[in-house]
Parts: structure tokens; C-alpha cells; sequence
């Protein structure tokens, strides 16, 4: 199994902090680290696609020296170089958040401290040579102890996670942390929540024209429990594929709860992908922004398809378009006495002209998409 820990030392971190958090389960994320500083250079050959892998925050500013947070499981994808770095790109699953915090320490030092586990250098818990940040084992020690899941075990992470130093640091009366949670649903009855695909180790929606849809946020805003009169603006930005169905703005008004943004997707027949990002800002009008939101920022990618009966539907409509013009131009007063099989001996080349003209403007119509409407 392997272990990969990430702290909110410097604001890059912390922002991926919130995107594992955020994430829909089964989306891709990366994480980086400095080669034989904070990992070993051979850890790339003992790692397999598909090997079994746990996100585990760091909190370096804890009274007892370095504090552990397990936030999500999830699997190995590969890894890339990048000047001194490696970068791991793993599928996020579900999180997981133990049900004693305490046990969890014991359990995860036990495990890992002889393998060069981070821990507390001196009294500087500012030292970035403090031991290895991925790790891998034999042993999982999810085995070990009881654990939250699924929603429970979010809520308690980010409890948990905004109580430590790097986050409270960021607190302030002019700055707040907006922890979320992302899903995507298709407006249904039921609604039905997507998963997300992988493909050339990314992750996307595949989503269809002609449907409508609900990005969905579940959020909780810290800084509400200290003074409730701290709003936030979440804009959401869609691109030129998107329209959206209501406001874009969704408004955090209280310490926890959800909120959506509805869309569709417009008509470019030529657009095969599209994008959902977030902007924040604090307030709910430009009059009353006094200072910075820190979430997020990962955008939710999407790859847009048309439904089955698409080109079904355009292939027939064509195909009646070309046979219509070989209609017109026959004399049918010569037709009529003829059997079928005369008719096609006859008028074979005409008819593969059809054809020929019908798959023609198919694939045209295929290549340059709005552009001959």
C-alpha cells in the first residue's frame, strides 16, 4: 500500500488539501514531491498501476509534535518527472476519517516510523527535511482501528482539519477557508449522481446534449460559527459550452450546507469537451468584498457526447433530402411499368449516387459541425 502525506505548509499545499476534499470520487489528482528530499528516486519501481493508496494530512503545528489526519483512499496511477519532482496521479475514492484520532497516531508511528515516516525536527516544524512523504508498505493499517466513510467521515475530516494551525493561520477577520465537496448529477426522477471516467489517466464526466444537469457543492464555512454576519459568493464559470439554468452565484450564508448550479449544454457540434471552475469572494456583492476565500480550484472537466439517436436521426434526414432530388428528376411515367428488379438495373447508378452523396454530407456534416448551419 502506499501512504502519501501533505501538509499546508506553503499555500500550493493547502489548496491541495481542499481539492482531495473537494474531488468527486473516482477523479484524478496529483501530488507532488522533491526527489530524494521528500522522496526516494526508486519508489517508481516497486509501485504498480492500481496499487492500493491512503492521502493523509499532516498538521507540522500540533502541541505533540507532528499530527496525522487520514482523509481518502484511493489508487495508483503512474508517475511523471518534472525537473526535481515527482509527480503521483492517483484516482481519489472514498474518505475515510478514524473514529479515534488518538489510536490512529500509535497505529500509523508503529506502522511507518522505521520506513521514514515525516516527524517533528528539533522544535522547527518549518523544516522541509523531515523524512519521506510517500511511503510504501506491505500492510494497510485501515485494517487496524474503526473508521468513518462517506459523508461522515468528510464532515469529520474537515472538522477536524480546520481546527489545526495552517488552516487557522489563514482565518482571519478579512480571509476564511471554504471547505467543499463536489457531485454532478443528472436532473432525473430519481436523480441519478455520474462517475466520473478516466481516460489517458484523467479524469472527466461524459455528458450528453439536450440533458440538463446539477453541479452540486456541500460546504462548510468556518468562520460562520464566530461571527454568522461573514457571507460568501461562490461563482460558478462554465464555458462557451455551457448555459446555465438560474444564477451562477451561489450564495454561503450560514456554517454548513449545499448548494447547485443547474445547466445544459449548448448546441456546438464541434465542441467535444467543456469545463465547471469556481471563483470566490467574500460577501455577496462587490461592495462588500473585504478580503480573500480560500478553497478549491481544481475545475470539474467534462467531455460532451450527442445521444445514440443522433446521427441516427441525421443520417435519415439526409438520406430523404438526396433521395428527394432523385425523385425529382426522374420520369416516372417510364417507371411504373417496370418490376422492382428492372427499376434497379435501370436506375443503380442513380442510386449509388445517393448513397454516395447521402454518407458525403453525413461527413461533412461531422467534420465542420456548426459551421454549414
Amino acid at each position: 500500500m502506499l501512504y502519501l502525506f501533505n501538509s499546508a505548509f506553503r499555500p500550493l499545499y493547502l489548496t491541495n488539501v481542499h481539492n482531495t476534499l473537494f474531488l468527486p470520487s473516482g477523479w484524478t489528482n496529483d501530488y507532488r514531491y522533491k526527489i530524494g528530499e521528500q522522496v526516494s528516486e526508486d519508489i517508481k519501481d516497486t509501485l504498480k498501476r492500481q496499487d492500493d493508496l491512503l492521502i493523509v494530512y499532516i498538521d507540522r503545528f500540533a502541541i505533540d509534535g507532528y499530527r496525522f489526519y487520514p482523509l481518502r483512499k484511493g489508487r495508483f496511477l503512474s508517475i511523471r518527472t518534472e525537473l526535481d519532482r515527482f509527480f503521483f496521479r492517483v484516482v481519489l475514492e472514498d474518505y475515510v476519517f478514524p473514529v479515534d484520532i488518538t489510536d490512529f497516531q500509535t497505529t500509523i508511528r508503529n506502522r511507518l516510523i522505521e520506513k521514514g515516516m515525516p516527524q517533528l525536527q528539533g522544535s522547527d516544524p518549518k523544516s522541509t527535511k523531515d523524512g519521506q512523504y510517500a511511503i510504501v508498505d506491505t500492510e494497510a493499517i485501515l485494517n487496524q482501528g474503526k473508521y468513518y466513510s462517506s459523508e461522515t467521515a468528510w464532515t469529520k475530516a474537515v472538522e477536524a482539519l480546520f481546527q489545526t494551525q495552517a488552516f487557522k493561520d489563514l482565518s482571519t477577520s478579512s480571509n476564511a477557508n471554504l471547505f467543499a465537496k463536489a457531485s454532478l448529477s443528472r436532473r432525473s426522477t430519481p436523480k441519478k449522481e455520474l462517475s466520473p471516467k478516466i481516460k489517458s489517466d484523467t479524469a472527466l464526466f461524459v455528458l450528453h446534449q439536450n440533458e440538463q444537469y446539477d453541479f452540486k457543492l456541500n460546504y462548510v464555512y468556518p468562520i460562520q460559527q464566530a461571527d454568522q454576519t461573514k457571507m460568501a459568493k461562490i461563482e460558478v464559470v462554465g464555458d462557451d459550452t455551457v448555459r446555465c439554468l438560474g444564477s451562477s452565484a451561489l450564495i454561503v450564508d450560514s456554517y454548513s450546507n449545499s448548494v447547485s448550479y443547474g445547466f445544459t449544454l449548448k448546441r456546438h457540434l464541434e465542441e467535444t469537451k467543456g469545463s465547471l471552475s469556481l471563483r470566490y469572494s467574500t460577501g455577496i456583492s462587490e461592495a462588500k468584498e473585504t478580503g480573500t476565500v480560500v478553497g478549491p480550484d481544481r475545475p470539474i472537466v467534462f467531455e460532451i457526447k450527442n445521444k445514440a439517436w443522433f446521427w441516427f436521426w441525421i443520417c435519415l434526414l439526409i438520406l430523404c433530402y438526396t433521395t428527394s432530388t432523385f425523385v425529382v428528376g426522374t420520369d416516372w411515367s417510364e417507371v411504373w411499368p417496370l418490376s422492382i428488379t428492372s427499376i434497379f438495373v435501370l436506375y443503380y447508378p442513380k442510386l449509388a449516387a445517393v448513397a454516395v452523396q447521402t454518407l458525403a454530407l453525413v461527413l461533412l456534416f461531422k467534420m465542420l459541425g456548426k459551421k454549414i448551419i
